[in-house]
């Protein structure tokens, strides 16, 4: 008898223990992270695939004193992620914004000394394909972005992992990431879409948007154009058919920053 009420003591303890779990929604994807801080599934609605490997990691890390202290714990109002990070000291609130095609995660507040970075998202999804400048892993079928939402937020990949990250340097409070979750026939008109919405830059080229252009498919020179060889090169341009030529930042300009014009390649300005 001592036993058996020892293991249903055991068991109740367990499932007391067993992590909370907070679902956020878009019309294409069900995401869940727990209350220990590790997301915990990313699932595909309209065929029930999960896009998330097999090795669930926390959604969110801090980093201070050159230590990264991921996601601990979790508490969800409404729509407002409470997060801690281990011993660092520091807590965070994430706000959640879902629309149709894409969630926005929104540094709400932060408290805590010593912060090097804040990282707004992190997610490990088994696609097969990586492009760094937008953080998107995608393959045939879907394609999951974390999109920074202005320059302050730095969004890439880091292995498997996509990551969007805001440092104290450059501003944190209020910073947004969208993360995006497509089909990837649709990624570009999402994309467009999250530009829109949110203001950013979405250039135009001759009335196309930038990138759907075929101006940007053009091919383009690479080369260490100067005042002194400028007309030579572009004779180069022109015999090679490049539309366009690239000018490496280091030959233009003196120093990065402000960009001052480098004289000694260009004397004349």
């Amino acid at each position: 008898m001592k036993l058996i009420v020892a293991l249903v003591l055991v068991f109740a303890a367990v499932n007391g223990a067993r992590a909370e779990e907070f679902v956020f929604e878009t019309g294409m994807v069900r995401m869940v992270i727990r209350s220990d801080g590790v997301i915990s599934s990313l699932i595909e609605k309209q065929n029930g695939k999960e896009l998330l490997r097999p090795d669930g990691a926390e959604f969110a890390a801090v980093r201070k004193g050159g230590r990264l202290f991921p996601a601990s714990a979790a508490d969800r109002s409404g729509n407002v992620l409470h997060v801690t990070f281990g011993t660092s000291g520091i807590n965070v609130d994430y706000r959640f914004t879902a629309k149709s095609e894409y969630l926005v995660v929104e540094l709400a507040a932060f408290r805590g000394d010593g912060i090097e970075e804040i990282r707004l998202m992190q997610v490990n999804v088994k696609l097969a394909n990586a492009g760094g400048l937008l953080g998107v892993r995608w393959d045939d079928e879907f394609a999951v972005c974390l999109m920074g939402l202005s320059t302050r937020v730095n969004s890439r990949i880091e292995g498997q992992v996509s990551l969007a990250s805001v440092y104290p340097d450059f501003g944190m409070q209020g910073e947004r990431v969208a993360i995006v979750t497509t089909p990837t026939p649709r990624f570009l008109d999402v994309v467009h879409k999250v530009e829109k919405d949110f203001r950013l830059p979405s250039p135009i080229i001759d009335g196309a948007w930038a990138k759907r252009s075929e101006d940007v498919r053009s091919s383009y020179l690479f080369t260490d154009l100067t005042e002194s060889n400028a007309d030579e090169t572009i004779r180069y341009a022109k015999l090679g058919g490049f539309r366009y030529i690239l000018v490496y930042s280091g030959t233009w300009s003196a120093s990065l920053g402000s960009y001052p014009t480098n004289t000694r390649n260009f004397p004349h300005g």
